[in-house]
């Protein structure tokens, strides 16, 4: 059994912040930050049906920058203090982190507290194939939400982690229509670009959604924990999660996030909301399916590289001038020669091949080329449709990628 490296709380310097409770065998996860909205997502995991609630720990922490305004950081406060006084059927443990310093105050800060906590507590009690779960203070979950979960994790020793699947609310009087048109079009494109990735074989085409996914506490210690970004950690942190082992998905249940616009973060599904409904007059694009084209084509001929001179294949294998230059500019020849040096087979080769022609690399790729003009950015409906050969409207194909990417 894997075991949580103790080296990792003492380089972070991270101490316990509450009594622990031994039974707990989960902690979600909670950034708050001046968010009423968080009561309503307590309600919602207290609701599911999960018949050991006693194991589960949530763990909300309210945190706001030591520049947030006076009315953010009272309203902090009270939200404190009312989770303080909350009752609810599992444990809850609020955390208050008060004027951070803007160089490292956001939702990484806040989500790694609370992460770097639970794995602790797993450190503690022994218990390294803990499950720590990334949930959003906006989010809502389905019924069977823990249910799924630990039977995922039951079921599958070997899984690293996972994602659980999501649906952002399309329809309803909660929002105007302009928000719920904004964030179907936001989804959809989430759904294209992994189904893209499937398309041209990368192995790991997962969603990377900060609300919706869940890890152990082995492997998210052996991962050096989430960053300190002020957005984007999710990414980041899946990343590096992808290339430890098996990583999974839970599309029994199902997290609900909020379609709401927001600009708490630089960037991620509120910002995204707000940008599109300040610029209606204007489709939103994604990336084009020619891009993802030219990198399968790539793709398609790497284990050719295992016997090949990479700068041979560089020269005879990639037809496109554009990326044979964007290679050329990543130190592909070296990079490649160095590693059929470390490995001894073509099986560890491939593995050694996409961790270096990663999700990062790839959406360089895609940017490069869409702002040069080469492979400019297209409305998302159309490039989802050209994808599965299809002609369907906006909420037809959202149906459909969902469906899909359930099964």
């Amino acid at each position: 059994m894997t075991t949580v490296n103790p080296k990792y709380f003492s380089r972070q310097g991270i101490f316990p912040s509450f009594t622990i409770h031994s039974e707990i065998r989960i902690f979600v996860i909670i950034p708050v930050f001046a968010d009423e909205l968080i009561f309503k997502t307590l309600q919602s995991l207290s609701e599911t049906n999960f018949a050991k609630k006693n194991q589960v720990g949530i763990i909300v922490i309210v945190n706001h920058s030591e520049d947030a305004d006076i009315t953010e950081k009272q309203k902090n406060l009270e939200i404190f203090s009312k989770l303080q006084n909350s009752k609810f059927p599992f444990h809850l443990y609020p955390i208050l982190k008060e004027d951070i310093h803007r160089r490292i105050a956001g939702v990484g800060y806040a989500r790694k507290t609370g992460m770097d906590q639970a794995a602790l507590f797993f450190y503690h009690t022994n218990n390294p194939q803990g499950i720590i779960i990334s949930l959003d203070a906006d989010t809502l979950v389905s019924k069977n939400y823990f249910t799924e979960i630990q039977h995922y994790f039951e079921t599958n020793l070997k899984a690293v982690g996972a994602n659980i699947f999501f649906e952002h609310p399309v329809a309803g009087r909660d929002f105007p229509d302009n928000v719920y048109l904004a964030i179907s079009l936001y989804e959809l494109h989430l759904r294209y670009f992994v189904e893209a990735l499937k398309f041209i074989q990368f192995p790991y085409a997962f969603q990377t959604v900060g609300s919706a996914f869940a890890v152990r506490a082995s492997n998210y210690v052996a991962a050096q924990g989430i960053s300190l970004r002020q957005g984007g950690e999710d990414f980041y942190f899946l990343n590096k999660l992808f290339n430890q082992g098996y990583f999974g998905e839970i599309n029994t249940a199902t997290v609900y996030p909020s379609p709401r616009p927001t600009n708490k973060t630089p960037f991620g599904t509120g910002v995204a909301v707000k940008k599109i409904l300040e610029t209606p007059e204007s489709q939103f694009l994604t990336y084009h399916l020619n891009a993802f084209r030219a990198i399968k084509a790539f793709i398609d001929k790497k284990d050719l590289l295992w016997e090949h001179d990479a700068a041979l294949f560089l020269k005879n294998e990639i037809s496109n001038s554009t990326l044979q230059s964007f290679l050329q500019k990543r130190n592909f020849c070296e990079t490649m020669e160095k590693l059929k040096q470390n490995v001894s087979s073509l099986l560890y080769f491939r593995k050694a091949f996409f961790g270096w022609f990663d999700m990062f690399t790839i959406i360089k790729f895609l940017n490069d080329t869409a702002q040069s003009g080469i492979f400019p950015k297209k409305t998302v409906v159309t490039q989802a449709n050209n994808l599965v050969s299809k002609h369907f409207s906006l909420q037809e194909l959202l149906k459909y990628y969902r469906e899909i990417q359930r099964q």
